[in-house]
């Protein structure tokens, strides 16, 4: 990780430079630019739904094609089912293969682990 502690110590005043030379080695900078609301749309990344608690289950090895809505459809009618989401790659849209779904106590937590462990 590159950092700057001024403006001034970037050539250009906004922390980016093509290259410099740190050390004996050639360092490139690249800044990604940030996406401004509603410049982008990808796939299931708008989900605004989720609701967050301290009682969650990370939910891996999820397929391509798996959604929030999807995530959501296979928990739901278990008891203390709060809400689900997939977690998507910011400037790619593609499902990282992952998400959480959240349940209002860890006993909820556990029941479910153990209804939905060996399930495909």
């Amino acid at each position: 990780m590159l950092c700057y502690t001024s403006e001034q110590n970037s050539s250009d005043g906004n922390g980016c430079d093509d290259e410099q030379e740190i050390g004996g080695r050639i360092i490139k900078v690249n800044c990604a630019e940030i996406p401004r609301k509603g410049k982008w749309r990808v796939m299931g990344s708008n989900y605004r739904g989720f609701v967050d608690s301290p009682h969650k289950i990370y939910a891996g090895n999820l397929g391509w094609g798996v959604t929030s809505q999807c995530l959501r459809d296979a928990f739901v009618k278990l008891p203390g089912f709060l809400s689900a989401k997939v977690i998507y790659e910011r400037n790619s849209g593609k499902s990282q293969g992952y998400g959480f779904v959240s349940f209002q106590t860890a006993e909820d937590v556990e029941a479910a682990l153990n209804s939905m462990n060996g399930v495909v």
